[in-house]
């Protein structure tokens, strides 16, 4: 019987164990990307049912569609695996996708309220930070934002990007604290929320039934759903007794807290800025972030004109309640423009290092790329690593910062250098770098060096087709297919020739188009 591993550790189980690995994965590619993208829809379309805060407070909790989805495609695959009589071997990185605990993804936002930090000394950390988060802030703008309480909000750590925009505005901006945003929601919301879950769930079963008939209880993903949503209406009724605040900037806008206080806050009158974040450089068009990002915005910062019209074409692919209007502003950053200043040049002459920019290998799959799978894009990494060391590189294998620990042993025999640290520790250290997807901050960071770039281009890659042109004199792409829903394949006399073409790709019009500013 062969075996369907689910995550790396336990792909490293089973070769440790000698068990024959499945050559499909049951659920294809097209399939599972018309599913997920269409419950990211049916959420949309239930935000829709609802009005007022009670809109306000669905949309905050956008991360549990993506619970669905998730759970939606492991009964999927479990199914197939037993009517095919397929071992799974569920590993601890998968595990609560496959076994959802709804009880606590029901209680999830409970639990994280509870496990912050006390709020005795709240005010003094809040202050602390405040002087610190605006040390280049005139201390006139700062003592008179602190008496007057005019200082903005900003929800997360706000990147260089959002940093950089209050700066020059001359708004010092002060971290709320939001363990202290309880209060008590009006049970009209309550019932709206869960109109709105019910239509949420049945829209996502009916979207899985055509590609499987495997279920999840979804009587407790409504429950659990229900829950997480009273949690956020108690917040958003504390929240919105605050005094709301001129503008909001938004970091990590994925965060159902960082949502909820800011669309509190935009309920008050305020006036919600985010920002790109250093994924978006490769410009894929991912309809993700029409509801991450733009959804929750008033105003959406870019690091150049052509950027901001860039995410502007993206913000009309799909419309999202409450559909306001989007202002799309650029903003050159000087960090950006250092950065590129400061790039070493690589000695020329022929490639003798090559690193592989590893996958982000959590358990899940998404659709903002394709076969976003831990097991094929292992076995993807390692068939790399075999050819480069054959060739006669010296081959690192650069893993995600995240994932270090879990992809140390099932990947680093397979390479020269095992590298867990940033990349942009280690970026000097390549010649040629090799990318096998291009949704990473590290792809946007690699933009700014003098690097050779190499991209492994899968059929059914959404690339934006605004930048594809001007993106591949400075990367080299290598065409590349999924087969069988697992085995991720290329030619090897690509791969060749495209680090061989790699160093020469050095036209800077993209980076200047969508990454710096005027005369950087």
């Amino acid at each position: 019987m062969t075996g369907l591993p689910t995550d790396i550790v336990s792909l490293a189980e089973m070769e440790a164990d000698s068990e024959p690995l499945a050559d499909e994965w049951p659920v294809q590619d097209d399939a599972f990307l018309r599913f997920s993208r269409g419950a990211y829809r049916v959420f949309a379309e239930a935000v829709a049912t609802a009005d007022g805060p009670a809109r306000d407070v669905f949309l905050a909790d956008l991360r549990m569609t993506e619970v669905l989805v998730q759970a939606f495609h492991a009964a999927a695959v479990e199914r197939a695996c037993a009517l095919q009589q397929t071992q799974l071997r569920i590993g601890p990185l998968a595990s609560a996708f496959y076994r959802p605990d709804w009880t606590l993804i029901g209680e999830q936002h409970e639990r994280t309220l509870s496990a912050g930090k006390r709020v005795r000394f709240a005010r003094l950390r809040q202050l602390r930070r405040y002087l610190a988060s605006n040390r280049q802030m005139p201390a006139r703008a700062l003592l008179a934002a602190l008496l007057r309480g005019r200082a903005i909000w900003a929800l997360g750590t706000p990147g260089p990007l959002l940093a950089e925009w209050a700066l020059r505005n001359r708004e010092p901006f002060v971290v709320p604290i939001l363990g202290r945003m309880r209060g008590n929601a009006d049970p009209a919301w309550l019932r709206q929320l869960g109109t709105a879950v019910d239509q949420a769930v049945d829209g996502v079963r009916v979207l899985a039934s055509e590609f499987t008939d495997a279920e999840i209880d979804h009587a407790a993903a409504k429950n659990a759903w229900r829950r997480r949503l009273a949690t956020l209406a108690a917040m958003y009724a504390g929240a919105r007794a605050l005094r709301a605040p001129r503008t909001v900037l938004v970091s990590g806008a994925g965060n159902p807290f960082h949502r909820l206080a800011a669309l509190a806050a935009r309920r008050g009158g305020a006036r919600i800025v985010s920002a790109q974040h250093g994924h978006n450089a490769g410009h894929v068009d991912a309809d993700i972030i029409c509801y991450n990002d733009y959804a929750i915005c008033d105003v959406f910062v870019c690091e150049t004109a052509g950027a901001a019209e860039v995410a502007r074409r993206r913000s009309e692919i799909i419309a999202v309640p409450p559909g306001r209007a989007i202002e799309f502003q650029s903003l050159p950053s000087s960090a950006v423009a250092r950065r590129w200043q400061a790039r070493a040049a690589l000695p020329r002459g022929a490639t003798k290092t090559v690193m592989v920019m590893g996958f982000a290998h959590s358990g899940r799959r998404t659709h903002t790329d394709v076969a976003y799978l831990s097991y094929p894009r292992a076995v993807l990494e390692r068939r790399i690593g075999k050819l480069l060391r054959a060739d006669g590189y010296r081959v690192i294998y650069k893993a995600h910062p995240e994932f270090a620990s879990v992809t140390r042993g099932p990947l680093g025999s397979h390479f020269h250098e095992f590298l867990s640290e940033p990349f942009g520790k280690s970026a000097g250290r390549a010649d040629v770098l090799v990318f096998t997807y291009p949704l990473t901050t590290a792809f946007a960071e690699a933009l700014l060096t003098d690097a050779g770039i190499v991209m492994l281009d899968f059929e059914g890659q959404e690339w934006s087709p605004h930048e594809r042109e001007s993106l591949e004199r400075r990367v080299a792409m290598v065409p590349a297919k999924v087969e069988r829903g697992v085995r991720l394949s290329f030619r090897p006399e690509d791969l060749r020739q495209a680090i061989a073409r790699a160093p020469t790709l050095k036209d800077p019009d993209y980076v200047r188009r969508f990454m710096l500013p005027d005369g950087a």
